[in-house]
């Protein structure tokens, strides 16, 4: 049975694409949560700058 791989449909092995499948799905996984991360600390960095000119505009 040969599966999906990086150069399209039926380039890999089963146990090869099993494992090139499960990598991908890691590393999305990861992306995604550093892609959370940076948007709360993104949102977190506006709100202080934001706050810090309310504050010193007074």
């Amino acid at each position: 049975m040969m599966r999906r791989g990086p150069a399209g449909p039926r380039t890999l092995c089963n146990a090869c694409g099993l494992m090139w499948a499960n990598k991908v799905g890691f590393v999305a996984k990861q992306l995604k949560m550093l892609a959370c991360l940076v948007e709360f600390v993104t949102v977190d960095i506006v709100d202080l700058c934001l706050m810090i000119y309310v504050i010193y505009s007074v």
